[in-house]
C-alpha cells in the first residue's frame, strides 16, 4: 500500500502502515536539501501546476491505493478531484482546513473582545459575511447554484470562498481522520456516511518525547501558542489583569500568525496591563531555549474555543505545566475525560494560580491516552477500509 500527501511531521509515522509508502510534500516555498533524506520522499511545489500535474500523474499511473490528504488545501482539493476513482482517499483534518476554509461548518472561534476587534478593523459586508447563519445560507445557495451547473468565473470565485469546492471534494472522500472526538463527531453530522479515525495518536511524534517537569518555583504564565487572533489573547488578559504578578512573567508567543496590527495591539495592551512583567516573544527562539523558557512557566492559559496547539498542549501537559483551557475546546473534553489533570479558563482565578504543583502524574496519563495500542487499533480501521 502506498500514501501520499503526508506533512513531513507526519511521514515517520505513516511508515509504520506500509513499508513502501510515497509521500509528496508540497508546498510553495521550497524545502532545505536535506530534509528530505529518503527515496520515497517527494518535495513539490505547489505554486507550479507541472508539480500539481506530476502528482496526479505519478498516482495515477502506479498500484496506488490509498491516498492521505493532511492538511486538505486547494492544492491538494484539485489533486484529489483527478484521482482515479477507485484510489481510496482520507481527509486528516489539520485545524485551519476545517474552521477556517469554509462555509459548511460554521463554528465561533473568537471570545467577545477578540471578535470586537476584528469587526472594528472589518468593513460592513465582512462582518455581515461572518455572521454564522448569514454564511451558511450563502452556502446553500452557492451550492445548489453549483449543482444546477453554473460556473462562470464570478461563481467560481465564491464556490471557493465559502467552501462549496472543499465541501463537494470531500464528499468523494471515504474517511476522515479528526485530532479531537468532538471535531469528528460534529463534522460527522455533516458527512455522515464518511468511516471515521484518530491518525493523529502515534506516541514517538516529536511531542510526546521531550516531557521535561517543570522547575522548582516554576510562576510564570504562559498565554497562547503563537499571534493567530484564535489564541483570543486580549480576552485573556482581561482575565488575569488585576492579579498580583510579583516578578512572575506574563509570556506571550507572537513570532507567527496574526497580522502586524494585531500583534502591536496585543504587544500595546499587554504592555498597558503588565508592565515590565510582560514578555512578547516576537522572534522565533531556537527549540531548546524556547523549551528551557516553557520550564519556567507553572500555569499555561490556552484560550482558543477550538482545537489548535496539540503539540504545546501534549508538552505543557506531559511536563506536568497547570494548564487552563477554553472548555469549548475539543481538548477540554477529551483530556478530562481520560483521567488528564486540565482547567477551564471559566474557573480561572488568582488562586489558583498562586497555587502551582508540578501535576506529574500527566505525563503517564496522556502517554497512556496516546499509546501504541491506540494508535495501531486506528491503523486496523484504516487497513479495514481499504479491505486489507
Amino acid at each position: 500500500m502506498d500514501l501520499a500527501l503526508l506533512s513531513p511531521f507526519f511521514i515517520e509515522s505513516f511508515k509504520k502502515i506500509s513499508d513502501d509508502s510515497v509521500f509528496y510534500i508540497l508546498s510553495d516555498s521550497g524545502f532545505e536539501p536535506d530534509y528530505v533524506d529518503n527515496s520515497n520522499v517527494f518535495a513539490l511545489n505547489t505554486s507550479s501546476i507541472s508539480d500539481i500535474s506530476e502528482v496526479v500523474s505519478n498516482i495515477n499511473k502506479s498500484s496506488i491505493d490509498c491516498v492521505i490528504f493532511h492538511f486538505l488545501n486547494r492544492e491538494k482539493e484539485e489533486i484529489a478531484n483527478k484521482l482515479q476513482k477507485e484510489i481510496k482517499k482520507v481527509w486528516c483534518i489539520w485545524g485551519h482546513d476545517l474552521y477556517n476554509q469554509n462555509s459548511f461548518f460554521p463554528y465561533r472561534q473568537y471570545e467577545k473582545i477578540t471578535e470586537e476587534y476584528l469587526n472594528k478593523n472589518s468593513s460592513l459586508k465582512d462582518r455581515i459575511f461572518k455572521k454564522q447563519l448569514v454564511k451558511k445560507i450563502i452556502f446553500e445557495f452557492l451550492l445548489f447554484n453549483k449543482k444546477i451547473g453554473l460556473n462562470s468565473k464570478f461563481h467560481a470565485r465564491y464556490y471557493e470562498s465559502f467552501g462549496v469546492d472543499k465541501y463537494l471534494t470531500i464528499q468523494s472522500f471515504d474517511a476522515i481522520s479528526f485530532i479531537v472526538p468532538k471535531e469528528g463527531l460534529l463534522i460527522s453530522k455533516i458527512f455522515p456516511d464518511k468511516k471515521y479515525l484518530h491518525l493523529y495518536s502515534d506516541p514517538t511524534l516529536p511531542f510526546f518525547a521531550h516531557f521535561e517537569t517543570i522547575k522548582p518555583n516554576s510562576k510564570n504564565i504562559l498565554v497562547g501558542n503563537s499571534a493567530a487572533f484564535t489564541n483570543n489573547h486580549l480576552d485573556t488578559f482581561n482575565l488575569i489583569k488585576d492579579y498580583s504578578l510579583d516578578d512572575r512573567k506574563v509570556i506571550v508567543p507572537l513570532s507567527y500568525g496574526g497580522t502586524k496590527d494585531y500583534i502591536d495591539t496585543v504587544i500595546k495592551k499587554g504592555r498597558e496591563l503588565f508592565g515590565e512583567n510582560f514578555l512578547p516573544l516576537i522572534e522565533r527562539m531556537p527549540l531548546k531555549e524556547y523549551s528551557e523558557l516553557l520550564r519556567t512557566c507553572g500555569v499555561a492559559i490556552m484560550n482558543q474555543r477550538r482545537q489548535q496547539s496539540g503539540g504545546n498542549l501534549f508538552h505543557l501537559v506531559g511536563s506536568g505545566v497547570k494548564v487552563f483551557i477554553n472548555p469549548n475546546n475539543g481538548f477540554y473534553d477529551y483530556f478530562k475525560k481520560n483521567r488528564i489533570s486540565i482547567f477551564s479558563v471559566e474557573d480561572l482565578h488568582e488562586s489558583e494560580i498562586n497555587n502551582i504543583q508540578p501535576l506529574t502524574q500527566n505525563r503517564q496519563a496522556i502517554l497512556d491516552l496516546y499509546s501504541h495500542d491506540h494508535f495501531n487499533n486506528e491503523i486496523n480501521k484504516l487497513l479495514k477500509i481499504l479491505g486489507k
